[in-house]
């Protein structure tokens, strides 16, 4: 019989360990890339994308952007408490704008189900090898920062905005890498919780061990 309580104590203590956490996500995406920063040029250079957040604090999918719906010209997502970096080879690492990515010329399908939380976990954003290509748009519509009118048929380069400037990529690599990186942070409330949990599960035991 003790040995049967103590093995439920342990089993319980295990099994609260996952609920007493923050995951922190932070997913990875590089590729070989040619295009401008600040009217600076810049050929086959590795970009590397960065988007790091606290699990608990996404709160719901942000889009916007024009003409946003199934196939969309100019778009922008991201999640509450995103914090983003877009780092280009040789030239530096700079944030995006309030944790938000941009990127046009981007196609989306109907498949891709906007809003979905597991949509990142499936890495659809952000795909460069997906970027450039043909858009379709309500009506052509002149991009203010590329100077590209888009029709049914005329791609226009991503671009993404950046503490440091504007970084336009005008042609991408053929091959990309992407990661995942999932951290575990001991919450202080959850851990209190858990605390006088297993201070009154103990008590039961050591209640339960005397009466045996």
């Amino acid at each position: 019989m003790r040995l049967l309580t103590l093995a439920l104590a342990a089993a319980t203590i295990l099994g609260t360990s996952s609920l007493a956490h923050a995951d922190g996500v932070t997913f990875i995406v590089s590729e070989d890339a040619s295009g401008s920063f600040n009217n600076q040029t810049f050929t086959n250079k590795l970009i590397t994308l960065t988007l790091s957040y606290s699990a608990d604090t996404i709160a719901g999918f942000i889009a916007g952007g024009n003409f946003v719906g199934p196939n969309t010209f100019e778009f922008g997502t991201g999640y509450p408490g995103t914090t983003s970096t877009l780092s280009i080879e040789g030239i530096g690492t700079y944030v995006t704008d309030l944790g938000i990515f941009h990127y046009s010329a981007f196609e989306i399908s109907e498949q891709d189900d906007i809003g979905d939380l597991s949509m990142p976990y499936d890495l659809y954003i952000p795909n460069f090898t997906q970027s450039i290509g043909p858009v379709t748009s309500i009506l052509p519509y002149t991009d203010p920062g590329v100077g590209c009118v888009v029709d049914i048929y005329t791609p226009c380069p991503p671009f993404f905005d950046t503490d440091g400037g504007e970084v336009f990529v005008t042609s991408i690599g053929g091959t990309w890498t992407q990661e995942m990186i999932v951290t575990t942070t001991p919450e202080p409330s959850s851990l209190i919780l858990l605390g006088t949990g297993l201070l009154g599960f103990a008590g039961a035991v050591r209640r339960r061990l005397a009466h045996s």
